[in-house]
């Protein structure tokens, strides 16, 4: 019973943490495509590209 509580609570754990790092990959890659999406948009109604 205790190793089953244990495997759980890990697994509970584990998924939080996933969600977590998930979250976070996507919301840095989310700004970094907006970084670098900004310069080029600027540049080229400029018309410089």
């Amino acid at each position: 019973m205790g190793s089953a509580l244990r495997l759980w609570l890990l697994g509970r754990f584990y998924t939080g943490w996933l969600k977590c790092a998930r979250l976070f990959i996507g919301l840095s890659a989310y700004l970094f495509l907006i970084l670098a999406w900004e310069p080029w948009s600027v540049r080229r109604e400029r018309g410089v590209v």
